[in-house]
């Protein structure tokens, strides 16, 4: 990820000692000598910043007014927030969870499985579909190796959960 300018961002780590600003249409992060996570995906419903080391200004933008929210990240912290709701949350997160990806690693404590197969489908560019919602809110703990591949994390997924899945070209198919 560059440091100047507007772009989208995927998960990206960034270690700066200089203040600068990290600025997406949602969210603007003012660095000031530190290490954070930024994750802001075009389609999801919230941007989100977790603090490594260091401190961070972080200021939102709404997408339904003109309205701006400002707050600072100590250590351990992550902010949330939701463009189009004008939310936004800092709590407190486990930050090698957080970032698991820098290991090369696939991380999920108590997450569910709608949004541990959003990154799984990023990952390895799958297109994952759901026969009924309620597969999505099944909660999930795993940690595993990213170079495994999916097929075996999908298998580790199913152990973990009892969901099935049908892989069809780039498409796989969740059910129970």
């Amino acid at each position: 990820a560059k440091p100047a300018g507007r772009f989208s961002l995927a998960t990206s780590e960034i270690a700066a000692s200089a203040p600068f600003i990290v600025k997406n249409k949602s969210m603007d992060v003012r660095v000031l000598g530190t290490t954070f996570n930024m994750t802001a995906y075009p389609e999801d419903l919230m941007v989100t910043t977790t603090l490594l080391t260091g401190k961070v200004a972080v200021t939102c933008h709404s997408q339904t007014d003109s309205t701006t929210q400002t707050t600072i990240l100590t250590p351990g912290l992550q902010a949330r927030f939701q463009p189009h709701e004008g939310v936004l949350q800092v709590d407190s997160v486990d930050v090698e969870e957080q970032t698991a990806w820098r290991r090369g690693e696939f991380a999920f404590e108590d997450v569910k499985l709608g949004n541990i197969m959003t990154i799984i489908g990023r990952s390895f560019a799958l297109n994952v579909t759901f026969d009924t919602p309620e597969l999505q809110d099944i909660k999930c703990f795993i940690s595993i190796q990213r170079d495994k591949g999916y097929e075996e994390i999908l298998k580790i997924i199913h152990i973990a959960t009892g969901v099935n899945f049908k892989k069809d070209g780039n498409n796989i198919r969740v059910y129970k």
